[in-house]
């Protein structure tokens, strides 16, 4: 996106990218002796990440008296990046006990923006046990 500011003699470029990623994998009732008995499992694994940039630039429009040259590339006014990675694993057992670990980062960097960037990192771990019985 473009935009001009005739009175101050400037151009606005406004630049977005975006580029996301989503990858699964399922291995499903395979078997595995445990103990004997013969169990049903499966397992998954899966993927996301993603890439989002954003940057604004403004140029001048001709000579100002006593102002300093401008590269050809703009000044950068403000911009961010936002980075996510998601790997996850899902084992299940037989329907009964299902595990599940995943790591996620996600971070955000700005530039020429007064307000810093940041970045969060989790790590995770769920297990479920089914029981069931009766008389």
């Amino acid at each position: 996106n473009y935009s001009v500011a005739v009175a101050a003699r400037t151009l606005t470029e406004e630049v977005q990218n975006e580029l996301a990623l989503n990858a699964n994998y399922a291995l499903r009732g395979f078997s595995f002796p445990l103990l004997g008995i013969d169990l049903k499992n499966d397992v998954e694994f899966s993927l996301i990440t993603s890439y989002r940039a954003s940057s604004r630039r403004t140029f001048l429009l001709g000579e100002r008296p006593g102002q300093a040259q401008q590269s050809t590339n703009g000044t950068e006014v403000d911009g961010r990046r936002s980075i996510l990675i998601e790997p996850r694993a899902r084992y299940t057992l037989s329907r009964l006990v299902t595990a599940t670990a995943f790591f996620r980062y996600n971070g955000e960097f700005t530039t020429g923006a007064s307000n810093p960037g940041f970045s969060v990192t989790e790590v995770g771990v769920e297990l479920r046990i089914s029981i069931s019985g009766g008389r």
